[in-house]
């Protein structure tokens, strides 16, 4: 969770990375996980952290195309709805500090970012809660298609 986990709890979470990264900048102490070592429904996961090693940035980049539509009927219609500079649509759900960066097209999303939001998460594994393997077909994740399937976890009570 951005602003509360450490650099060694997202390795003791998610394993051994495909790379490090420590060039200096805000963006450059990071942890990636790519290629073998992906998260199960990312493509990439991109982890950033302080000088103190402390999380402050996610990027995910999702294996399964997610449409703008999805994203509002999961995570609602509370956004404010901005385009870059180079004419790209994004959300930003400012309570949670989720932004979603769609395509040039506008319609599917290439990314989504997490930062601490205004309002904590209540429960922690709020990234797996829409990655795979979070044991429950009913996730955000599984909504959007980025589940490997049902898995039959605490609290579902779905009969996928």
């Amino acid at each position: 969770m951005p602003g509360q986990t450490t650099r060694q709890e997202v390795i003791d979470k998610f394993g051994p990375p495909f790379k490090e990264f420590s060039k200096g900048g805000k963006l450059s102490n990071g942890l990636s996980y790519q290629g073998d070592q992906a998260i199960e429904g990312a493509l990439e996961a991109d982890f950033y952290f302080d000088k103190n090693d402390v999380l402050f940035r996610i990027d995910v980049f999702p294996v399964r195309q997610i449409t703008g539509d999805q994203v509002k009927r999961i995570f609602g219609k509370r956004y404010v709805e901005r385009v870059s500079s180079k004419g790209y649509k994004y959300f930003v759900y400012p309570e949670t500090g989720m932004v979603v960066f769609f395509e040039k097209d506008g319609k599917l999303v290439r990314s989504f970012t997490f930062i601490e939001g205004k309002k904590k998460p209540v429960k922690s594994g709020w990234l797996r809660e829409w990655l795979p393997g979070n044991g429950c077909c009913r996730s955000p994740g599984a909504r959007l298609g980025v589940s490997a399937g049902h898995e039959g976890g605490p609290g579902c009570s779905s009969t996928v």
